[in-house]
């Protein structure tokens, strides 16, 4: 009786190992399964990750290629383009994009100044003098706004740059005699900076859609030297508003960097194309430059 008992305990361990071994090793198969598939997607994700990392450097170098473009053909700063792009585009926040795009105005209009400055076709003294006096009114122009509401804001300056537009494009300004002739008072010089830096803050524009039109209505300037004068003067608008946004975190850096660095070689493009275009043809494009910003900051306030 004992060795049967001993031989039926002996013969009823193998019924049961196969059964437990089997669900032992099912269950490492599936372990391994879930390892391998989590494996596979941190790998896809990775992949994900770096190819937004080339997708987002190549974006942000063709945003700034194009606003470069514009910076150097019309002497403004850029940020019509730069700020909605980046925020359809690379979708980032409201802040940073219109925190990022001012730092960028600086290496972008000191890029283009340059072709000016080289083709004799900036006014050095105009420039500081404007830029200067227009960096403080505009800090101005910006707290005033707060009363009256962003879609008050919107209208008025899709009105007010329509309106300069028409003015610019069909008004008769009076000529300087020749480029060296110093007919520009100082405080002429610093009224005008007054006023288009506190136009530019009040109604959130660049400030060389503002400057370009007094340059040469108000200062008789020819259009290339407006424009070259222009992007020496905003370059000095954007050194207290790039301050202020670096302080308050709404700079990204690693967006700056590709952006920018297309916007200095879109400067140089744009400013050599204008130098090649005739004076009548400049002031008709920027005219038409006008118009459509004008248009395009009211329709999209409307459908808002």
């Amino acid at each position: 009786m004992p060795f049967f008992s001993k031989k039926r305990k002996t013969g009823g361990e193998p019924s049961k190992n196969p059964a437990k071994n089997f669900r032992t090793e099912d269950k490492e198969s599936t372990q391994e399964t879930r390892d391998r598939d989590k494996k596979l997607q941190l790998f896809i994700r990775a992949l994900a990750l770096r190819f937004m990392d080339y997708l987002t450097l190549t974006l942000g170098c063709s945003i700034g290629l194009a606003a470069g473009v514009l910076a150097g053909l019309f002497g403004i700063g850029g940020a019509l383009l730069t700020t909605p792009a980046m925020r359809c585009l690379l979708g980032v926040p409201g802040l940073i994009a219109l925190g990022t795009p001012l730092p960028i105005v600086i290496p972008t209009a000191l890029s283009g100044g340059l072709v000016y400055y080289g083709r004799k076709s900036l006014r050095l003294r105009i420039a500081l003098i404007c830029g200067a006096s227009g960096s403080l009114s505009a800090l101005l122009g910006a707290w005033i706004t707060d009363p009256l509401g962003g879609e008050a804001m919107m209208y008025i300056t899709s009105g007010f740059i329509f309106l300069i537009a028409l003015r610019f494009a069909f008004g008769k300004e009076r000529k300087v005699k020749s480029a060296g002739e110093k007919v520009q008072a100082l405080p002429q010089l610093i009224l005008i900076g007054l006023v288009g830096g506190f136009l530019s803050g009040f109604l959130g524009v660049g400030g060389g859609v503002i400057l370009v039109p007094l340059f040469v209505i108000l200062l008789g300037l020819e259009m290339h030297e407006a424009i070259g004068t222009s992007l020496a003067a905003i370059s000095i608008y954007a050194i207290p508003g790039s301050i202020e946004h670096y302080l308050l975190g709404h700079i990204d850096l690693g967006l700056l960097i590709p952006i920018a660095a297309g916007c200095i070689v879109g400067a140089q493009l744009g400013a050599r194309f204008a130098m090649l275009t005739k004076e009548r043809k400049l002031k008709i494009g920027f005219a038409v430059f006008l118009v459509a910003v004008a248009l395009y900051l009211g329709i999209y306030e409307y459908l808002a």
